[in-house]
């Protein structure tokens, strides 16, 4: 793939697809979460969108853009530097119709809103630096050699995505205790939507880079991932007896439509939720299952692959068994509650 789009002039400093996608999955998430958070606790701007939403649209743009450019005949950095174009202009023109209609006291939640997704970005980069460190034999190896670089060098890959996602969830947890008190997972439902929202945009960050790759298929969905000019990138993490040969899974994109698939179930059931929670459990039922179906198609084995009870289970695989029994009794937990309330 194509994973340096140019070099910063003066400090000759690459800019990279991987970087630019983590950005816009932030920026576009964020911007949804503040709409979507508005709209529920704002009468007056909810009330401006009947049977016209800004935010639907731009989300509807960032869907068809990457359906329709994958179908094109075009190299691979047009075509991703496409996709990243359509998505900034879609999020210029949804953030413009959100100020207009925004009060004072709009300004403040939205901004409250931009914050904590801004920390979590943060921490989640941290926990899933560390969780690469202390799971994957590289990150182990690379840290016992060069500890600075293995905490920081977040540019050249290695991340894991579970340990971002439960450190950030931990530490938004705390946070929106201390801000929200117990509106902690009324406000943590529309956030994890959000996080869903990001997974769906982030991955093209990993399909861009080639990292996550699947193994070698016949399928007509099939993707050969080309060498990249003057020799393998860094960031490229495909074998090279693959590159330019054979076709392969597309992983990150397999991932990005689990993101998507998730995000459109959670953004549904926020509608009809009969508890706080309900879409925080939900998505850490439904994460768990589709991540865990995705790693039987990675190529990818320097991650960790360990062998328990007659099974090969990837690390993300091992993590999802309890992320996924926990969420179950939760959202057990609180669907009896509501249950007996109603009946109450």
């Amino acid at each position: 793939m194509h994973p340096v789009v140019f070099n910063l002039p003066f400090i000759d400093w690459p800019l990279r697809f991987f970087g630019l996608f983590i950005v816009d999955a932030f920026f576009f998430s964020t911007l949804w979460l503040q709409w979507a958070w508005l709209s529920r606790t704002n009468p007056a701007f909810g009330a401006r969108w009947k049977g016209f939403h800004p935010m639907r649209a731009a989300i509807a743009v960032a869907v068809l853009v990457r359906v329709g450019i994958l179908a094109l005949p075009l190299d691979w950095g047009i075509r991703l530097g496409a996709v990243f174009l359509a998505d900034v202009l879609a999020m210029i023109w949804a953030r413009v119709q959100m100020g207009r209609a925004l009060d004072e006291a709009g300004k403040q939640e939205s901004e409250f809103v931009f914050s904590l997704a801004f920390w979590l970005l943060i921490v989640g980069f941290v926990g899933s630096r560390l969780f690469w460190i202390a799971t994957t034999p590289a990150g182990q190896k690379d840290f016992g050699e060069r500890p600075l670089h293995a905490l920081f060098a977040i540019w050249e890959g290695g991340i894991v995505y579970y340990g971002g996602l439960l450190c950030a969830a931990g530490f938004g947890a705390w946070w929106l205790w201390v801000k929200k008190g117990k509106g902690i997972l009324d406000f943590g439902d529309y956030v994890m939507a959000g996080v869903a929202f990001t997974l769906f945009i982030g991955r093209w960050a990993c399909f861009s880079a080639g990292c996550d790759y699947g193994h070698e298929t016949d399928q007509a969905w099939g993707m050969v991932f080309e060498p990249l000019p003057g020799g393998i990138d860094r960031n490229s993490l495909i074998p090279a007896a693959v590159q330019g040969h054979s076709p392969i899974h597309p992983t990150q994109l397999y991932m990005s439509l689990n993101g998507l698939l998730i995000f459109l179930i959670c953004s549904l059931v926020l509608r009809v939720r009969r508890f706080p929670g309900q879409v925080t459990w939900l998505f850490f039922l439904l994460y768990p299952l589709g991540r865990s179906l995705v790693e039987f198609y990675r190529a990818d084995t320097e991650r960790g692959i360990y062998e328990i009870a007659g099974a090969s289970l990837s690390t993300s695989q091992i993590i999802s068994i309890p992320v996924f029994l926990a969420a179950a009794v939760l959202y057990l937990r609180g669907w009896l509650r509501s249950r007996r309330i109603r009946e109450e």
